[in-house]
């Protein structure tokens, strides 16, 4: 059994790469970036998300996508482009996120960012992705 890295100061393109050889290679094991179970069916190895968590969390992008507040439209964007990701070192509760202007990634949770918002004490869109992935 192979399984995937731990990801730490990892680059986008470094992400990129190992989730598209799990999602290729089926001698790699993959859990589900919510509940931590097995992954076997090819569109939940290629989301990282079961069947049952994917509708969980798709069910609350769609009512943050619906929100007049703009952070929580930023977050669903972020959900849906897939540019938040778990850090498997950190137990799927530390993600990496991808700045809106692609150029950098920050490291996010419920309780912080280290955004130019997060570094402010502020509630930034990157902590209420996080907070849905997390509780969803």
């Amino acid at each position: 059994m192979v399984t995937l890295p731990v990801l730490a100061e990892d680059t986008e393109a470094e992400i990129y790469d190992i989730f598209t050889k799990a999602r290729i290679d089926p001698a790699i094991e993959v859990h589900c970036s919510r509940c931590g179970r097995k992954l076997t069916g090819e569109r939940s190895r290629r989301l990282g998300r079961g069947p049952v968590c994917h509708a969980r969390i798709m069910r609350a992008v769609r009512t943050l996508a619906e929100s007049p507040n703009a952070s929580a439209r930023k977050a669903a964007q972020l959900i849906e482009d897939g540019a938040i990701v778990p850090i498997a070192s950190h137990g799927g509760r530390v993600f990496r996120c991808v700045s809106s202007d692609g150029q950098r990634t920050y490291l996010t949770s419920v309780d912080g960012c280290n955004c130019s918002a997060g570094l402010h004490e502020h509630l930034c869109y990157h902590r209420v992705a996080a907070t849905v992935l997390t509780t969803a």
